[in-house]
C-alpha cells in the first residue's frame, strides 16, 4: 500500500482530489477511502514489495555512502585549506592575507558586446544558470562581463551562499546589480577560493558581515576584508587536486544514485500498475 500511495498512481489521485490552500494540500477520510488501485493477489504483492525493497536498500546504501564521503570532504576542506594538515612535501608558514589583497573587482560593461542569450544569473542551488528572459532588462549595455574563472554574486544574497565561480570557457554577462571579481592568478588560484567559500571560516565571516540578517548588502569592499591563510601556488594546486578528487567521487556516486532512483521508479510504475507481472517462482537477488 505504501508503494502504491507514493507511485504515479497515488500521486495522480491525491493531486487531483486534494483540497488546495496556501502551502497546503489535504485529503479527507472519504477521499482516501475512494482511492482505487490495481490489487494483485497477496503472494504477488509480497513479491513486488520484496523486489522494490531490494532497490530501496541499494539506494539507501548509496545515500549513506554519499553522506560519509561528504563528511570526509568537509573534514579535508577545513584541515587542508587552513593548514591544519599539510600535504607531503610542503612546509613553511602561510601568510595571512585579506581577499582584497589577492583579488580585484571587475567593472567592465557589456556595451553591445554580447546579446541576451549570454545573460546569466547566480543561484545558490545551481550556480551559474541562464537568466530567465522576463527578468532581463530591455537594455543590457550596463550588464557586467564575467570572464572564465571569475566570481559573481548578488550583494543581497551573498550571506546565504549565492556566489559562483564561472567554470565556462567563454565570457558571459550578469546583472549590473551583481558584484564581479577575479583572483590575482600569481597569488590565488580561483579553485582554492571556490573551495574556501564552503568552510566554517567563510560562513562565520558572512554571519558577522550580515549581522545575522537574511537580507543584507555585502559589496566587494566588505567582502575584501575577509582574512585567510594563503599557501604558495604549488601547494594550493596540490590541495585543489585532493579536494577536486573528493568532489568528483561524490558527483559520481550521486549520479549513480539518481540513475538507480529513475530505474527503480520506472520498475515500480510497471509492477504496481500490473503492466509487468512477476511469478511466485522468481527470486530476489
Amino acid at each position: 500500500l505504501a508503494y502504491v500511495a507514493e507511485s504515479q498512481i497515488g500521486r495522480r489521485y491525491f493531486t487531483l482530489n486534494s483540497k488546495q490552500s496556501t502551502n497546503l494540500a489535504s485529503i479527507n477520510s472519504m477521499q482516501l477511502k475512494d482511492f482505487c488501485f490495481p490489487l494483485p493477489p497477496l503472494p504477488e504483492q509480497r513479491c513486488i514489495a520484496d523486489i522494490l525493497g531490494t532497490w530501496d536498500r541499494a539506494i539507501r546504501a548509496l545515500a549513506q555512502q554519499i553522506e560519509q564521503k561528504g563528511a570526509v570532504r568537509s573534514f579535508l576542506r577545513e584541515a587542508l585549506l587552513h593548514g591544519l594538515r599539510r600535504l607531503k612535501g610542503f612546509r613553511g608558514p602561510w601568510p595571512m592575507v585579506t581577499l582584497g589583497e589577492v583579488t580585484r573587482q571587475l567593472t567592465q560593461r557589456n556595451v553591445g558586446r554580447f546579446t541576451r542569450d549570454r545573460v546569466m544569473g547566480v543561484t545558490k542551488a545551481n550556480g551559474l544558470v541562464p537568466m530567465k528572459e522576463h527578468v532581463i532588462a530591455d537594455e543590457i549595455g550596463r550588464y557586467l562581463i564575467l570572464p572564465p574563472g571569475a566570481f559573481a554574486y548578488n550583494p543581497m544574497r551573498l550571506n546565504i551562499g549565492s556566489i559562483v565561480m564561472s567554470d565556462l570557457d567563454e565570457d558571459v554577462i550578469v546583472s549590473p546589480d551583481y558584484v564581479v571579481f577575479a583572483c590575482n592568478r600569481k597569488r590565488l588560484h580561483p579553485r582554492f577560493l571556490d573551495h574556501l567559500r564552503w568552510t566554517k571560516a567563510w560562513a562565520d565571516f558572512m554571519a558577522i558581515a550580515g549581522n545575522g540578517s537574511v537580507r543584507v548588502r555585502i559589496y566587494y569592499a566588505g567582502l575584501a576584508d575577509l582574512e585567510f591563510h594563503l599557501p604558495p601556488l604549488p601547494e594550493q594546486e596540490a590541495i585543489i587536486e585532493v579536494l577536486d578528487d573528493a568532489e568528483r567521487e561524490i558527483a559520481a556516486l550521486t549520479a549513480e544514485r539518481r540513475a538507480l532512483e529513475r530505474q527503480r521508479d520506472a520498475l515500480a510504475s510497471e509492477l504496481l500498475s500490473g503492466r509487468l507481472r512477476v511469478t511466485l517462482t522468481e527470486t530476489v537477488a
